[in-house]
Formats: C-alpha cells, sequence, structure tokens
C-alpha cells in the first residue's frame, strides 16, 4: 500500500509529501497521452524490472510553525478520481484552517482543484493563494477565458471572486515566502512554474509538471498532449534531463510517490534514483 506521506527535513524546513492519488501505468496509458516518440517510451517502459505509477504529490512545508501548501491536489473536480488533501492533513493533525499560504504552480485542475470542496467552499480559508504572474495574466483574460470549456473558466473566476485581495500574482526570482521561490518552467503552459526552496543552504527545485515520468529522462523530445508549447516544454524538459547537482534535490509532481529524488547518470542512460526517507506514514 502506498504510504499517505513522507516527511523530511530540509535545512530548517520540515517537508511532508501527501500522496493525493496514484494509479499503475500501462502501455495503452503511455501511447494514449504522448503524441510522439511513442514506440521509444514503450521500448524504455518493457525495460523496467518493477511497475510504474503516476502519482499526485502534494508538497507541504512547515517552518517555525507556519504551513505553506504547494498545489492542492485534485479535489473533487473529478468524481471518479478524488483528492485525499482534508484527510491527509487531519491525519497529521493538521487543521485546514492552519495553512496559511498556499503556492499554485499554473492554472490545471489537478493543482488547483483541492481549493475548493464538493460543496464550493475554500477548503483553507485563511490561506493567502500566491500564483504564477504570467500564469495568471495568460489565463484570466476574458479573452483566454473565452477560449477555455465553460467549466475551467467558471472555476478560474471563482478563485479570483473568493480570494480577492488575498489572491498575488507574483514573478519568477522572487522571495513568496522565506527561502521559497518560483522558477520559470514554461511549455507545459505559458506561465508553468517551478518552485525552488533553499532554507539554509540546503535545495529542492520542484518541477512539477514540467516532466511526468521518468521514461522522458531519455526521451525529451517525446510530446505530451496536455502540453501548451511543446517545444518550449522540451527545451525545458532538456534542463531537467541531466545528472542533479549533488547539493540539490528534485521533486516532481506526478513521479511515482513521493516523487523527491535526483536524475543520475547510469553509463548512456539517465535514471531517476528515488530519495530514501525514514518517515513513512501509512496509508
Amino acid at each position: 500500500m502506498t504510504p499517505a506521506s513522507v516527511q523530511f527535513k530540509l535545512g530548517d524546513f520540515t517537508c511532508t509529501v501527501l500522496c493525493d492519488g496514484t494509479s499503475p501505468i500501462a502501455e495503452p496509458m503511455l501511447r494514449s497521452i504522448f503524441l510522439s516518440n511513442s514506440a521509444e517510451l514503450i521500448s524504455g517502459f518493457r525495460a523496467l524490472s518493477s511497475p510504474l505509477s503516476i502519482s499526485r504529490n502534494v508538497l507541504l512545508v512547515e517552518h517555525a510553525g507556519k504551513y505553506v501548501l504547494i498545489d492542492t491536489g485534485q479535489g473533487s473536480i473529478d468524481p471518479n478520481d478524488p483528492g485525499y488533501m482534508s484527510e491527509l492533513l487531519a491525519k497529521l493533525a493538521i487543521p485546514t484552517t492552519a495553512i496559511e499560504t498556499i503556492i499554485i504552480s499554473h492554472y490545471h485542475g489537478d493543482h488547483l482543484g483541492g481549493l475548493f470542496d464538493a460543496d464550493n467552499n475554500l477548503c483553507f480559508p485563511n490561506a493567502r493563494l500566491i500564483v504564477p504572474k504570467r500564469e495568471h495574466e495568460a489565463a484570466i483574460s476574458e479573452e483566454s477565458l473565452a477560449k477555455m470549456k465553460p467549466r475551467n473558466a467558471n472555476f478560474l473566476r471563482q478563485i479570483v471572486e473568493f480570494y480577492g485581495q488575498r489572491l498575488e500574482p507574483l514573478a519568477a526570482n522572487q522571495e513568496l515566502v522565506p527561502g521559497i521561490s518560483y522558477v520559470d518552467l514554461p511549455g507545459h503552459t505559458l506561465g508553468h512554474s517551478g518552485v525552488l526552496l533553499e532554507p539554509q543552504g540546503a535545495r529542492l527545485l520542484h518541477v512539477v509538471d514540467a516532466i511526468h515520468v521518468p521514461l522522458q529522462l531519455n526521451v525529451v523530445d517525446a510530446i505530451l498532449k496536455y502540453d501548451a508549447d511543446a517545444d518550449q516544454a522540451i527545451a525545458t524538459r532538456r534542463t531537467i534531463a541531466q545528472p542533479t547537482a549533488a547539493n540539490t534535490m528534485l521533486m516532481a509532481y506526478h513521479f511515482p510517490f513521493p516523487g523527491v529524488g535526483r536524475v543520475v547518470a547510469n553509463a548512456d542512460q539517465l535514471g531517476w534514483e528515488p530519495a530514501e526517507f525514514a518517515s513513512a506514514i501509512p496509508a
């Protein structure tokens, strides 16, 4: 059984990865979500020594008694695959009212959905909501909203209405909260942003949806059907598909739970080396 969460220290941050959902990957799924290079991905998939899964890995950061949530999971957007943020936080004895800051990476439902419950009430009523400035400006214009599915457009309008002055569009390379900043990783969406944690000299780069499965490390040109700008997404992936610096950990939102580790070189291939955690909290 997949643990509900894992916890680790990063400098003076206590980080908890919450498993908002996970499911196995089969060949038909790979063929359906990639528009190119699927044969190369399938070849890599068949060579794997263990099953591959895709997850929703939500990062909770605690520092000096303050809680920051990075993305919010699926929520109730898809009744057939709901998120579990409220239940996961309750298991950790953290009330949703204790979340002071939410940092959103980009405007897709499996990252935004947990902002509201099934009755459209705010799940985190005391939180300020930080969003990538470029993502927000690209999505929230009436011209952009008119091109979306009505449900998606209404969801974004609801965010603006409910959060009001607590909605803060911020740019990359400026501190969002102490020790945390955005990093531009465009392509998946126009303003898709990674999140960089740098407490006390430690370093974790959360690349979010810039890469979806470890197989892409060796097939960076594979085009995902959900990427808004395929060429830009490929260019961004190339910056990730290289051995990770010794002083840095990576995190990826959809990698097998908990999605934290490093890219390592294995002969002429790149591999994903998951971090080892002693503190796993059972589901």
